[in-house]
This record gives structure tokens, sequence and C-alpha cells, in this order.
């Protein structure tokens, strides 16, 4: 009766045996289970099964161990968690409870920011016009303005050799009509040794105007000869209706080379001339 008894603890697996040794217990005595580390505090059993013969007996792992030729052996008291079960049915809705107490008004909020500017309303319709006033009365003359500026015209003329014959030096051309101060002048050379003499005039409409310049002989100055020189200059007025030209013409009268340098010719245009 043993040997069936070991052959089928051999076969069966841990939860089996440990079926068995329930049962063995239940029917020997109380001696297996009566320690009370059997479960031990975590509900594990343990025990030792002869390797010889698979004999097992269950121990108090707190104050006993597996002999030599015997394998430990460890098994929970409790079966493994089985698996959740479906979820019942919902239970019927209760009651409604009573109504809380009003709790206590919060803080004030933040004020919020201000909003945006609405759209312009439409433009009011045009009044009607009202009646004219009455004219008022005829104000005090008000005082002269300022005389207008003048008008001035330059020329400048480059260097000219004169001859007998009369040539102009500088122009003016398409003055506008008016009345003018006009005043001339230029530098006369003498680069002979003889004593010279020429003249230059001032013609303009209803105007001729004549100076006389004398030229003293070129000096000399070891071997180069320093000319001798005299300024030329004439002032007088003219007028005119329509646009007009006025020129400042030059000759020779007497004497040597004459050359004329650094003409110039200017009318300033005024508003009424007056001669004395």
């Amino acid at each position: 009766m043993l040997s069936a008894a070991k052959r089928v603890v051999r076969a069966r697996p841990a939860w089996v045996v440990a079926g068995a040794l329930v049962l063995a217990g239940g029917a020997s005595g109380a001696a297996v289970w009566s320690s009370s580390g059997i479960p031990d505090s975590n509900g594990v059993i343990h025990g030792c099964y002869a390797r010889s013969d698979g004999d097992v007996r269950v121990i108090d792992a707190s104050s006993q161990h597996c002999k030599s030729g015997e394998t430990a052996l460890d098994w929970n008291q409790k079966g493994q968690q089985g698996p959740v079960g479906p979820a019942g049915p919902a239970g019927a809705k209760g009651s409604t409870g009573a109504t809380g107490a009003t709790g206590p008004a919060g803080p004030a909020g933040a004020t919020g920011p201000a909003g945006s500017a609405g759209p312009a309303g439409p433009a009011g319709a045009t009044g009607a016009t009202g009646a004219a006033g009455a004219t008022g009365p005829t104000g005090p003359a008000g005082p002269a303005g300022p005389a207008g500026p003048s008008d001035a015209f330059i020329a400048k003329g480059g260097d000219t050799q004169l001859t007998p014959t009369r040539q102009p030096v500088v122009s003016l051309t398409n003055l506008p009509a008016g009345s003018y101060v006009i005043m001339a002048s230029l530098w006369g050379s003498n680069y002979e040794a003889d004593y010279a003499r020429f003249y230059c005039d001032v013609v303009s409409p209803g105007a001729l105007t004549q100076t006389i310049s004398d030229l003293p002989p070129v000096h000399a100055d070891n071997e180069t000869g320093t000319a001798g020189m005299a300024l030329n200059s004439a002032d007088t007025v003219a007028s005119s209706s329509a646009p007009f030209s006025v020129s400042f013409q030059c000759a020779t009268l007497v004497g040597g080379s004459v050359v004329v340098r650094q003409a110039r010719l200017i009318a300033i245009k005024v508003g009424s001339l007056t001669t004395q």
C-alpha cells in the first residue's frame, strides 16, 4: 500500500501532493500541522522531498530544515487568484439627496480690460445754408509794400589786341526793356618802348560815353620788359522800351602795341532814373 502511495506522489504535481498531505494529516493526526509556523506568516507551506523513496514531509522552516538527501519544496496555502469575473448589473438609482446649504460668496474678480472702440457712426445730414450776411465797410488802405528786387547783368571779356579801328571787347545782349545803370572797366597794357594812348566807349541806346587812357612806355627790368599799364572805366545810364544790347568798345589813338585785359561790363536794372 505504501509503494502505491509513493508512486502517486512522484507522479502528481505539487498542488496534488499538498492535497494528499492534508488528507494524510487528517487521517494520522495533527502532528504535521500542529506547528505555529505551518504555514508561515506569508501563507507559505515548507516541505522536504526524499529523493531516495519519494517521501514528503512538512516542516516549520523557522526551526526545521531538510535533511541530506531531501529537496526543499514550498507552496502556498491559498490557491492562485482566479480571473476577474464579469461586472454585475447596475443597481437601481437611489433617491436624490437633500440640497446642501449655500456656500459663502467668493471674492470679487479683477476688472477685465477695456473693450475696443466701436465703429464711427454715419455722418449726419448737411444743414440748410444760412442767409448771407451784410457787406462790411471798406477797410483803410494798407501801407506801401517794399521796392521789388533789382536785376543785375554781368559780362567778362578776355585779352584783346587793339587796333585803330574801334571794336567790342565785352558785351551784354538781350537785356530786358527798362532803365539801367551801366558800369564798364578794363586794364590796358603797353608793350612798346613808345608812349601809347587808347580810348573806350560804352555803346548803348541813346548813349555813347567815351573815356581816354594814356599808357606809359614799357619799363626795362634787367632783360625782361614790364609793360606800362592804365585803368580805363566808364559809367553811364540807358533806357529802352524794348530789349537791347550794350557793349564796351576800344581802339588805339597813338603809339605802341596795346592789349586790354580783365574787361568787365555790368548793367543794373532800376525802377527809375534821375539825372542831376
